[in-house]
């Protein structure tokens, strides 16, 4: 069912694409051994074909490929629900802090420590699901509801990310199967937390550096704020995971399948029993690295309180409850450039 790459088992999926019971709790044993242990596996074996991500990568060197003009038109400091191009260089503006974390969540994101740090050495590009400008939550003025922004000169970017959004949410469902199984509860628990979900995309682009003493990281080290993310790596290398032994331990990539690893909502909601283990990303491969980073949050107005199987005599509580659309938006507006409410495109 499993094989091991040092600590990140890879497991297949396979059986719970078939959706029996049988083939749910096959998968569900490897997954809670992985998500109580390293926090991350390898999913392999999945529903996204491979011409499909194929396309997504063609897609992100080419984006990132148009001049810095070009992508800078769709700059996410437009858009007062963070969506479109984020430059190297972004600098945020923190009069433009919103909504509220909570203990436990985010903790590498307060406010002394984030004022402090450089930004990463990496550009991208980020997408939601793409609402109609009738969408009842649009006209109302929801945060993170509103218009993607799409680049005119790459015109087929549009049709490829949506096509790949709704294969990476339509599998991101099935493995809240699993998570339900692993947690003894209905396969279906988790159904009422996404009916309108925050899912998210990201385009990663992380130029090479030589290797030394004073590599900037591509991304610095960091828990994920939603359930759990499903990765898309390309051949390059430099996702590293922070291990239980203290070292910081490369999970390399393996052609066909995805890295999924559990992020600080589902630690919560297990009562720290999965466990949302920091990572980073380190390129000094000599190449530059593309990566497709999916993100399965919960509905905006999900709340998220410790699920009843994961609390005993001997793990009482370690929360009460979390606004998932508050503690996004704490997180997004921490990390990322954005326009200040009432002026960005996304209005």
């Amino acid at each position: 069912m499993t094989d091991v790459v040092e600590e990140v088992p890879i497991v297949d999926f396979a059986p719970a694409l078939e959706g029996t019971t049988d083939g749910l709790q096959t998968v569900a044993s490897a997954v809670s051994n992985a998500c109580t242990n390293s926090g991350f596996f390898y999913l392999a074996n999945h529903s996204i074909p491979k011409l499909l991500t194929d396309r997504v990568f063609e897609c992100s060197s080419t984006f990132f490929e148009l001049s810095e003009s070009k992508k800078l038109e769709i700059s996410l400091e437009r858009s007062v629900n963070f969506r479109g191009y984020i430059p190297f260089d972004a600098r945020l503006d923190a009069g433009n802090r919103r909504g509220t974390g909570g203990s436990g969540f985010q903790s590498h994101l307060s406010d002394d420590q984030i004022d402090k740090q450089p930004p990463d050495a990496a550009e991208s590009f980020q997408m939601h699901a793409e609402l109609p400008a009738d969408d009842v939550d649009v006209l109302a003025g929801k945060p993170l509801h509103g218009p993607n922004q799409w680049p005119d000169a790459l015109p087929e970017m549009r049709n490829t990310l949506l096509a790949y959004y709704d294969g990476a949410t339509s599998l991101a469902r099935c493995v809240l199967e699993v998570f339900a199984v692993c947690l003894d509860l209905d396969r279906n628990y988790f159904v009422r937390f996404y009916k309108k979900p925050l899912m998210q995309i990201r385009l990663m682009h992380y130029p090479t550096h030589e290797a030394g003493e004073h590599v900037p990281f591509g991304v610095r080290p960091h828990s994920d704020a939603g359930a759990f993310s499903m990765l898309l790596q390309d051949t390059n290398g430099g996702l590293e995971i922070h291990n239980k032994r203290g070292e910081w331990q490369l999970v390399p990539p393996i052609d066909g399948t995805l890295v999924v690893n559990i992020g600080d909502t589902m630690k919560l909601w297990t009562n720290n029993r999965f466990q949302s283990t920091p990572h980073r990303v380190v390129n000094t491969y000599g190449a530059s690295r593309y990566s497709v980073p999916f993100f399965a949050n919960p509905d905006y107005d999900a709340v998220i309180e410790p699920i009843s199987t994961c609390i005993d005599e001997n793990n009482p509580p370690v929360f009460d409850s979390l606004h998932c659309g508050e503690s996004m938006l704490h997180t997004y507006s921490r990390i990322w450039p954005s326009a200040s409410v009432g002026r960005g495109v996304s209005d």
